[in-house]
């Protein structure tokens, strides 16, 4: 099978409050057509990716609070 030559850069959608998200470097089927119904599936996939990458964010940030109000109360 021959490797993409081509790639698809998707815009990832920046959690709210934050300036960016990212980009997915998506490599392209040499021998299939970059149609509008692939272009939509890349576009929700981007989109589903930036959602699960901000939950995951989130939950380490509320990790982080949980953490230092614990060692907080400790120290008192």
């Amino acid at each position: 099978s021959d490797p993409p030559r081509e790639a698809a850069l998707v815009p990832l959608p920046a959690a709210p409050g934050k300036s960016a998200g990212g980009v997915l470097v998506a490599g392209l089927n040499p021998f299939g057509p970059l149609d509008e119904p692939f272009r939509a599936f890349l576009r929700h996939f981007g989109a589903q990716l930036g959602l699960a990458i901000a939950a995951a964010r989130s939950a380490e940030a509320g990790e982080t609070l949980r953490r230092a109000a614990a060692r907080s109360a400790f120290l008192q």
